[in-house]
Parts: C-alpha cells; structure tokens; sequence
C-alpha cells in the first residue's frame, strides 16, 4: 500500500489512529500492520509493526 507525500487520507498517523479504533470496536488485542511511503526523488519508506492493547495473558 503506498502513500502519497500530502495526502491527509493516506497519512501514516490518521491510518494508525484508525487501526486503533477498529481494535476498539472489534475488542482485539493485537494487530500486525505495514505500508510504504513514496518520496519525491524515488525514495520509499517501507514500514511494518504491531500493536498491542491493554494486557493479555499469554499462556491461556
């Protein structure tokens, strides 16, 4: 998924802040995710994570 350099909808920050909310809503814990930015100049930022939520017992 690539981005475009100001273009607020595809923002980083505004699709991280969404991950957090659809995690809210569908009461998960974790989520994995990645994504890539272009740059002018053929520069591209590639980027993966994952986020994790409150605490969860990992041995249940």
């Amino acid at each position: 998924m690539a981005d475009e350099v100001g273009n607020l909808e595809n923002c980083p920050t505004k699709k991280f802040w969404q991950i957090l909310q659809e995690m809210e809503e569908n009461d998960e814990h974790k989520r994995h995710f990645s994504g890539s930015m272009g740059y002018p100049g053929f520069i591209r930022a590639i980027y993966r994570g994952r986020v994790q939520m409150g605490f969860e017992d990992e041995k249940i």
